[in-house]
């Protein structure tokens, strides 16, 4: 989400996930999924790659420890 802080990046998640856990009580099975956020740094993310390898870094520390957590 372009010109959001980090702080408000996670109020649309938290949300997501509550709609989500009250979706899924009425569901056979359960519906989740992952997401690794990044603040933009142009020292750090020279190119959009440098930025999405960042991303995708955050969302498997994210999902493993979920993973340890359950």
């Amino acid at each position: 989400m372009t010109g959001t802080n980090a702080e408000n990046a996670d109020k649309p998640l938290v949300n997501l996930s509550a709609a989500l856990h009250e979706e899924n009580m009425n569901l056979p099975y359960d519906v989740g999924y992952s997401v690794g956020t990044v603040s933009f740094d142009p020292e750090r993310h020279q190119q959009v790659d440098d930025l999405l390898m960042e991303a995708d870094a955050s969302m498997y520390r994210e999902k493993k420890q979920r993973k340890e957590e359950s």
